[in-house]
């Protein structure tokens, strides 16, 4: 067999498995879409809210100042939402990330700056999630911002007092710290690769209709294999948590919650992972697949990069948006509240609420499928054998 015979035969095998090769084909479009989307725009814009109190001009002047801010390809360096002075609104805006940062502007803000009233300064209050990746930068742009308007303004030693207000007194002392929990969820999101290759495995070794033959019902199959891949997590999750803990995270919150969150949304990869096994042919099939929709929807939810979101309504307290549709969001968004926030059950309990139904969809639907095109089939063929093959020699004479 000479080089050609062999390139030819590899060539055709691949175009055979045509679901792989455009997996493969389509997996690096993919991600660069995905990075596109969120750096592909011009360089990135914080978004911050202001509460102007101010009783003199300055403040406005600031403001606009504020919005004016473009970087050298015209966008915004800041999308700026003025609001009122509310806080437990601005302190949920904060925790569920509508906005990076919130500033207070005082009412004396102009008054002592016209004054140049240094020994008693106005206050300038920039305020945080400090467990949020994008805070940090947001507040030294802030701060570098604020600097240049008072030497534009007075050229004098500063008449503000910047102060800086966390909204949760966790140290972030890296981006890791930041990423962790959502890191320790994602964990659990393997399982989807590895049930639709369980899944997948029954059907390529055809031992899926012997164990139908044994009298075992639809929901007893789904139902095991929906208990052993759960038993994995919990095995995992603790692993994993020691793991963060081992390379320097640290966490005031429930540990306790967050192993609960995490067994929660496995029953939704699991969900997932049935949907992968009825469009996979044998256990690579579902191996390439799972691994298809894993990483996108891990760099979608935001774990590592701010990802672009549109929101479509709002409903108890909780932001539904487009991505909100992918199950990791709502799990990631739950245990960032558990581990960096400090929050208790109740402050999950919409993320919780919205990962539920979309654990029943995505675990029904993948049910359905599967059913839909191994079960029945698999069925039919047992009845068809029990059935005789020609019912005349059973007829009575």
């Amino acid at each position: 067999m000479s080089v050609f015979q062999v390139y030819k035969k590899s060539i055709l095998e691949q175009i055979r498995d045509y679901k792989a090769l455009l997996l493969t084909l389509l997996s690096p479009i993919m991600f660069i879409v995905i990075f596109g989307l969120a750096f592909g725009q011009g360089f990135y814009t914080y978004d911050i809210a202001i509460t102007n109190a101010d009783k003199g001009g300055l403040g406005k002047e600031f403001l606009h100042g504020i919005k004016t801010i473009e970087y050298s390809n015209g966008n915004k360096f800041f999308v700026v939402k003025e609001v009122p002075e509310n806080p437990d609104q601005i302190l949920h805006d904060l925790k569920s990330r509508k906005y990076a940062a919130h500033v207070y502007i005082s009412e004396d803000f102009s008054d002592k700056i016209i004054n140049n009233d240094s020994a008693a300064p106005s206050e300038l209050r920039i305020s945080g999630d400090p467990a949020y990746s994008l805070y940090g930068f947001t507040k030294m742009a802030l701060e570098k911002c604020i600097d240049n308007f008072l030497k534009e303004t007075s050229g004098l030693p500063s008449p503000l007092s910047i102060k800086t207000n966390k909204i949760n007194e966790l140290e972030v002392k890296s981006e890791f710290d930041a990423m962790a929990p959502g890191l320790i969820v994602m964990s659990v999101y393997f399982l989807l690769i590895l049930s639709a290759m369980v899944l997948a495995k029954e059907v390529e070794n055809k031992t899926l209709q012997r164990i139908l033959s044994s009298r075992l019902k639809a929901w007893q199959l789904y139902g095991g294999i929906t208990l052993s891949q759960l038993t994995l997590a919990m095995v995992m999750l603790p692993m994993v948590i020691a793991s963060t803990f081992m390379l320097g995270f640290r966490s005031g919150g429930s540990l306790p919650l967050s192993f609960f969150i995490g067994c929660f949304a496995s029953l939704s990869a699991i969900g997932v992972g049935m949907m992968i096994a009825a469009f996979s042919r044998n256990a690579m099939d579902a191996f390439i697949i799972g691994n298809v929709v894993l990483f996108p929807m891990s760099f979608l939810t935001g774990i590592f990069l701010p990802a672009p979101d549109l929101t479509l309504f709002s409903i108890a307290g909780l932001d539904l948006s487009v991505l909100s549709l992918l199950p990791l969001r709502p799990a990631v968004m739950a245990a960032n509240k558990a581990l960096l926030s400090s929050g208790g059950f109740s402050d999950i309990v919409p993320d919780m609420a919205l990962l539920g139904i979309l654990t029943l969809l995505y675990w029904f639907a993948g049910v359905l499928l599967f059913d839909r095109k191994y079960m029945r089939k698999s069925m039919t063929t047992r009845r068809a054998r029990v059935l005789p093959q020609d019912p005349a020699k059973f007829t009575s004479s």
